[in-house]
C-alpha cells in the first residue's frame, strides 16, 4: 500500500486546476512558483487559459512560471513544394573553384548565452527570468539593455549568492544556481566587474533601491 502511495506521489503531473486550487488555499506565490519549478507539469497557456487563471485570481508571478515551464508550441510544417518544372538541357557548370579560395568571408560570431535565473522585483518578490548575453546584446526577458556598465556578484548572507549587473540607469539583481551564475560573469567578462562592496563598483551600480 506504502509503495502504490509512493508511485501515486511521483506520478503527480501538475496541470491548470492544480495551480488554481493552491492559489484558493491561501499558498503563497513563492510556494506555487517553487511547486510549479520542481514538479512535472502539463499546462494550457492559450489565451483563454490565462484570462481564465487571472479570473481566478492567479498572481503575475505564478502564470510566468507556468509559461516558462510549457514547452513551446512546435512550429508549422512548411508548405508543400511546388512541382519540379520540366527539365530543361542547360550548360555545363563552369568549374568550382579551389577550397582555399572559396573562404572569404568573417568566421561566424559567438552563439548566444542564455540562462534561466530569478530577477529581484518591486514588493521584495523573485520572479523567473531569462538572462541572454552574446557578442553583440544584452538582453533581460527580451528587453534589450544599451550597455552594460558593471557587474559583480555578492555574497549572500542567507539563501543563494546573487549576480548584480548595471547599464548605469538600472541595477538588476540575479539569483540562481552557482553554475549559471559563473555562466553569465564569463559570458560578461569584457564587461568591468568586481566585487559588490568595493565603493567603485557600487558607485557604478547606481540601484535605485
Amino acid at each position: 500500500m506504502r509503495k502504490l502511495l509512493l508511485l501515486l506521489l511521483l506520478a503527480e503531473v501538475l496541470d491548470n486546476g492544480a495551480v488554481t486550487r493552491m492559489v484558493a488555499a491561501g499558498l503563497s506565490p513563492d510556494v506555487v512558483t517553487l511547486k510549479i519549478e520542481r514538479s512535472d507539469a502539463k499546462f494550457d497557456t492559450s489565451t483563454d487559459a490565462l484570462i481564465q487563471l487571472k479570473a481566478a485570481n492567479v498572481p503575475d508571478s505564478v502564470i510566468r512560471a507556468m509559461l516558462m515551464k510549457a514547452p513551446l508550441a512546435p512550429a508549422p510544417p512548411p508548405p508543400p513544394a511546388p512541382p519540379a518544372p520540366a527539365k530543361v538541357a542547360a550548360p555545363a557548370p563552369p568549374p568550382a573553384p579551389p577550397a582555399a579560395a572559396m573562404w572569404t568571408s568573417a568566421p561566424p560570431a559567438p552563439g548566444e548565452t542564455c540562462v534561466n535565473l530569478k530577477l529581484f522585483a518591486s514588493g521584495e518578490e523573485w520572479n523567473p527570468s531569462s538572462l541572454c548575453v552574446s557578442s553583440s546584446a544584452i538582453s533581460v526577458d527580451e528587453q534589450k539593455l544599451d550597455s552594460v556598465v558593471v557587474h559583480c556578484m555578492a555574497k549572500a548572507l542567507v539563501g543563494q549568492d546573487e549576480f548584480w549587473l548595471s547599464d548605469g540607469k538600472e541595477t538588476f539583481k540575479f539569483r540562481g544556481s552557482d553554475e549559471d551564475l559563473r555562466t553569465v560573469s564569463q559570458a560578461l567578462a569584457r564587461v568591468p566587474h568586481g566585487n559588490c562592496s568595493e565603493s567603485k563598483v557600487r558607485k557604478l551600480l547606481r540601484s535605485k533601491q
